[in-house]
């Protein structure tokens, strides 16, 4: 996509990808323009001054970033994109890799002025400046999904010799769900439940990413999930804490909600990707009989078998309660979402979630099956990565602890050590994993002097 034309042509047909390498110079604090695919003031507007960073649809999407004077990556993705509230063309936009909001994004109509301008706004003066260096800017003629978008980062990092964003971390944190994870309701993509995780977690941009979407019934998030949950631990090889639910939009769904989130929980969860459910907040913008029922089977199924950590959002009295929205109406922003304060306290409660979720050591070598002669040396070898902390390993042998605190197991084969069977425990600082059984064969020596012989 080399030319600015064909930019805009891609721009029109809600189709396009802009991903800029930059770093700012001076802090502004105007709201200065990265790139600016106008289209009539509206389109693919894209702001760092130093202190914010973000977009703009149909309404300006900004966060506070003061981490943008060294390297960063923003980008934005437009897309058509279809759920139960009809096909509508969606923005998101990612800070260093992790997405970070979503809006329905403007479209050209017939004789729209379009413009592509780098560095400045040239429909409106009060965003004219962006002191940066903009070492790259990459357009894609579609939506890039928000896993292709943390492998641009990648590549930019890479490139840079910049490190990636989570390599400090044991995970990557995954936010999933529909308006409510969103934010919708909140005057900006800082006042949604899942920026505000990330603020009490100590997370930076591009240490999680939030995929919650307007509208989206659970289905459609078990639909999407393969492009922006399962795929992320095999690109950055980091397991995924995901912090999913959704019930608004799934409640007329046959036979019951809950067996759509039953199958969501079923598809994500792996050694890899672990769980935390939540319920569902009060509204008072409809009646549901069916609410108590999805609460009550979910506070009595919440076990290992199901999900990994469970949040009973339904319970709180300030945003859950059948009379949250009634008693407290200022954590409501309608009859359905939340205001700043009301995502403030939901996530308090996903915080609790999150942090109980915990990942074993990852084996990646396990234990190989071994034949040696009498009197030979037998060796064990495994490799595993830790989740957190370093590891410690303990071997053993038919179940009795042998060996020392070390990747590798040796001992002189005895002829009694026939059939034996080898395992290893791996420790870490969030809990232990046991390889698989490895056996050993001995070959009697006596076999050997025959075969000489």
């Amino acid at each position: 996509m080399g030319r600015p034309a064909t930019v805009v042509a891609a721009l029109n047909a809600q189709a396009v990808t802009t991903f800029v390498v930059y770093k700012t110079i001076t802090p502004s604090g105007n709201g200065g323009c990265l790139v600016d695919l106008g289209i009539d003031d509206t389109g693919n507007f894209m702001l760092a001054d130093g202190n914010q960073v973000g977009s703009f649809a149909d309404s300006f999407m900004k966060v506070p970033n003061t981490a943008q004077s060294a390297f960063s990556t923003l980008a934005t993705s437009i897309g058509s994109y279809t759920n139960g509230t009809g096909t509508f063309p969606l923005e998101r936009w990612h800070v260093d890799g992790g997405c970070v909001g979503h809006a329905s994004s403007a479209s050209a109509g017939p004789g729209a002025t379009v413009s592509l301008c780098i560095g400045a706004n040239a429909n409106n003066g009060a965003f004219i400046n962006c002191e940066a260096d903009i070492y790259e800017i990459l357009f894609w003629d579609q939506a890039l999904t928000p896993t292709e978008v943390m492998q641009a980062h990648m590549w930019a990092c890479e490139k840079y010799g910049q490190s990636y964003p989570w390599a400090s971390r044991d995970h990557m944190l995954v936010f999933d769900g529909d308006s409510i994870t969103m934010g919708l309701g909140g005057s900006s993509p800082a006042d949604s439940y899942p920026y505000k995780v990330a603020q009490t977690l100590g997370l930076s941009f591009g240490q999680w990413t939030n995929l919650g979407i307007g509208g989206d019934t659970i289905t459609e998030m078990d639909t999407r999930a393969p492009a922006g949950v399962d795929d992320v631990y095999a690109l950055i090889g980091k397991p995924v804490k995901l912090a999913a639910f959704e019930w608004y939009n799934q409640r007329a769904a046959s036979p019951t909600p809950r067996n759509n989130s039953l199958t969501y929980l079923s598809n994500r969860r792996s050694s890899t990707v672990k769980v935390c459910f939540g319920t569902s907040t009060d509204t008072s913008a409809t009646t549901d009989t069916d609410r108590a029922d999805y609460n009550t089977y979910f506070d009595a199924n919440n076990t290992s078998a199901t999900m990994d950590a469970y949040v009973a959002i339904h319970a709180d009295a300030n945003i859950g309660v059948e009379t949250a929205a009634a008693n407290f109406p200022g954590n409501f922003a309608d009859g359905v979402h939340l205001s700043a304060a009301g995502y403030t306290i939901l996530a308090g409660l996903m915080v609790t979630g999150v942090n109980a979720l915990v990942f074993a050591p990852t084996i990646n070598t396990q234990p190989a099956n071994l034949s040696v002669y009498e009197n030979a040396l037998a060796n064990f070898t495994i490799a595993a990565t830790a989740s957190s902390g370093t590891n410690s390993y303990q071997w053993k042998k038919n179940g009795v602890n042998v060996g020392t605190d070390s990747t590798t197991l040796s001992f002189t084969a005895a002829l009694s050590d026939n059939a034996a069977l080898i395992t290893c425990d791996v420790t870490d600082d969030n809990g232990t994993v046991t390889s698989s059984t490895a056996t050993l064969t001995v070959i009697p020596s006596s076999i050997v002097a025959w075969m000489v012989a």
